[in-house]
């Protein structure tokens, strides 16, 4: 079996963005939570001003409380539980893991109050919320910082997969969190929600560590003037200058379920030989060998160029329980590729746009074929790759 660190240059060869970030750069936000990509998608309980004080009382008298107690309970961010599509009795189940971490440090500058919130972290991804308290957001403008600056450890080995301010839609549905239908404006475009009922917005971030584990590393994070992204010229107006800054631990916990296997996926000439699953990650290790693949581009004024790559094994899509549930199209952003130059052995890396319980874990999904299809996928465009 590879160690971490053995195989993270698997990991650098590509990686994969969600459609999610790159549209709501370009499109402020429009709803996508939803949309796929070629190998994932991606990206509650209000927490009023005046409560955060007792929120973070209450976070250290549960995390007192830890021995006598199986998981601890505190509010999530409306934006987080969306992402994660998190049942009341997930988000226990995921505190119980000690994977969420509550933060609850607050940072204000000119009238603007931002309060980290949480983090949720396994060995490879960590997801962190924020409230954002203060700012005035004009009807229909998408709220934008101007600049965000990480770093782990004091260096920048991670790879940011995604980060914006929770537009208010629920995924898959015509409503938005809150039960209403979604609004439309005349030319079709439908009309996010970045601000809760008291007036506070919440920017998430998903973040994939490039070195040995997130566990127990120091992250710094630094917001950089506050306004909104102007969509006709793709460009930041400013609103309110200010820097708000944070420094804490990524608790959680790097605990995975491991299988060893020889499954070859028929017709693919990849074989599924390692998995590990997280309640918020899936990875996999294929055997393949390189196949080449060229292929056309046309750019913005007719051009075509030709170009070659390398042929990817079937796509991991989610997993089926013991029970029969089929969660698919449940990757939300990561990494894969090649691991080294001549070696054959292929790795794929993906956050979970669910909470997975291990356990309850009897078989992995992948797609027969890129091509778009019915959601979910029929068993016959699928492999299922049962785990004994």
């Amino acid at each position: 079996m590879m160690r971490r660190n053995e195989t993270i240059e698997c990991l650098q060869k590509d990686i994969v963005i969600p459609d999610i970030v790159q549209q709501k750069a370009d499109l402020a936000f429009a709803r996508i939570r939803d949309e796929r990509t070629q190998t994932g998608h991606k990206p509650v309980v209000r927490i009023r001003k005046r409560t955060v004080g007792a929120f973070a009382a209450a976070a250290v008298l549960m995390l007192g409380t830890m021995g006598v107690f199986a998981a601890a309970y505190f509010p999530w961010g409306r934006g987080m539980t969306e992402e994660l599509r998190a049942t009341e009795s997930q988000k226990q189940f995921l505190e119980g893991t000690q994977m969420v971490n509550p933060v609850y440090e607050s940072a204000v500058e000119s009238d603007i109050t931002i309060t980290a919130l949480h983090t949720i972290t396994d060995g490879r991804f960590a997801r962190l919320s924020f409230q954002v308290e203060g700012y005035e957001l004009e009807e229909g403008a998408c709220p934008w910082f101007e600049q965000v600056v990480i770093e782990i450890d004091g260096g920048n080995v991670y790879s940011q997969l995604g980060g914006g301010f929770f537009d208010g839609f629920r995924r898959g549905s015509d409503t938005y969190v809150d039960g209403t239908p979604i609004e439309t404006r005349s030319d079709g475009s439908l009309v996010p929600r970045y601000r809760d009922e008291d007036g506070s917005m919440e920017y998430d971030m998903l973040l994939m560590t490039e070195a040995d584990s997130f566990i127990e590393k120091t992250i710094h994070v630094e917001f950089h003037n506050l306004g909104i992204y102007d969509t006709a010229n793709h460009q930041f107006v400013p609103g309110v200058e200010g820097s708000w800054a944070f420094d804490f631990n990524l608790n959680g916990s790097d605990q995975v379920k491991s299988y060893e296997m020889a499954e070859e996926l028929e017709g693919s000439g990849a074989a599924v030989t390692h998995a590990e699953i997280s309640p918020i990650s899936l990875t996999v290790t294929y055997e393949m060998p390189r196949q080449m693949i060229e292929s056309e581009a046309v750019d913005e004024n007719g051009v075509v160029s030709k170009y070659t790559t390398t042929a990817r094994p079937p796509r991991i899509i989610g997993v089926r329980l013991k029970d029969g549930t089929l969660l698919t199209d449940i990757a939300d952003g990561g990494g894969e590729g090649y691991c080294g130059l001549t070696t054959n052995t292929y790795q794929a890396s993906f956050a979970t746009g669910y909470i997975i319980d291990p356990e309850q874990v009897d078989a992995l999904l992948f797609m027969r074929s890129d091509t778009e299809g019915e959601v979910p996928p029929a068993d016959e465009d699928m492999y299922i790759v049962p785990l004994l």
